[in-house]
């Protein structure tokens, strides 16, 4: 569902400082990533993706996130970007957003799991909205991280 046709690939002087200083030639790689821009995707995976996929941030009903605090597959800011759409729609009153310390993409513990799907039930039930005491740091929860915003 991804394309980059007519994408044009560039870099922040300060962005080519920090890539030379491990060694590799920014100019180079921003030639072949240009010379490459001729991927693209297939309509019916954008058309599904645009119909089922997209996240407007219009909660009607409890949502809870949980994101590692270190994931490099989905970046921990896109908690921000789907806070600030909640927010945008007047539903911060549903969501409710849990960060465990860690690295790697879905990196949790049974424990960790349990905690929040017995958080979500309660708040389900009761109608209650989950507060830290749901989320100990025994388990590994950092309550006190903030991710940064996004675009990072």
């Amino acid at each position: 569902m991804a394309q980059n046709l007519d994408h044009r690939y560039t870099l922040k002087p300060e962005e080519k400082t920090y890539l030379a200083g491990l060694g590799i030639k920014a100019d180079d790689l921003l030639a072949k990533m240009n010379a490459r821009t001729n991927i693209m995707a297939a309509p019916w995976a954008r058309h599904y993706s645009e119909r089922f996929g997209g996240l407007r941030g219009m909660l009607s009903r409890p949502a809870l996130t949980m994101h590692t605090t270190m994931d490099s597959l989905a970046h921990v800011a896109h908690e921000s970007a789907y806070r600030a759409m909640v927010e945008g729609w007047g539903c911060l009153d549903r969501l409710v957003q849990v960060y465990v310390k860690g690295v790697g993409h879905c990196a949790f513990t049974s424990a960790q799991l349990l905690a929040t799907l017995e958080a979500m039930e309660r708040w389900l039930n009761t109608g209650t909205r989950p507060d830290a005491s749901f989320f100990p740091e025994e388990k590994g929860f950092d309550n006190k991280f903030v991710p940064p915003p996004w675009p990072y």
